[in-house]
């Protein structure tokens, strides 16, 4: 996956002390919104997704998980996480696709086991000065508000189900 380019400064790998799990590492961090970014680039089992995203939330900072689309294993283990409507203020989970991995489509439901998603009507565009709020608003805001003109809506389409 690529490094993701953020309006705010990000501090890259920052390390945070976790008394259950010892040092845990954050690829990014956005100090001035509390949010800490975790990239889904190598294998997470579902106790480590639990622990580290209720970690960060119990310890007020926003987190984002961003995943490979095709990757299973990571679905497997977001199932495992924590409900995303009940926490959606605190936590985000986003996807890539191999063949466009600068623009990020969030998750804004899901079957139980992950298999079948419902995605935003609005993709993240990894671009210079991305607002790592767009991981945390609600689609009602993306209803009233215009979508810039990268976004293609027509290959999204209007807050679609892919599985």
């Amino acid at each position: 996956m690529k490094p993701i380019r953020y309006k705010d400064a990000v501090q890259l790998n920052a390390a945070f002390w976790n008394p259950d799990m010892g040092e845990t590492v954050a690829d990014g961090f956005v100090q001035e919104k509390n949010v800490v970014i975790m990239m889904m680039d190598h294998p997470v089992t579902p106790e480590e997704l639990v622990a580290a995203t209720y970690f960060h939330i119990n310890n007020r900072r926003r987190i984002v998980w961003v995943f490979e689309e095709e990757d299973q294993a990571a679905r497997a283990a977001l199932a495992a996480g924590p409900d995303l409507n009940a926490h959606r203020r605190w936590y985000s989970v986003c996807a890539c696709r191999r063949d466009e991995p600068e623009r990020l489509r969030r998750v804004i439901g899901a079957d139980e086991r992950w298999e079948s998603l419902t995605w935003s009507s609005h993709a993240v565009e990894l671009a210079e000065g991305v607002d790592v709020e767009d991981f945390f608003r609600d689609e009602a805001y993306w209803q009233n508000h215009e979508a810039p003109a990268e976004v293609d809506l027509a290959m999204l389409g209007a807050a679609g189900k892919l599985s």
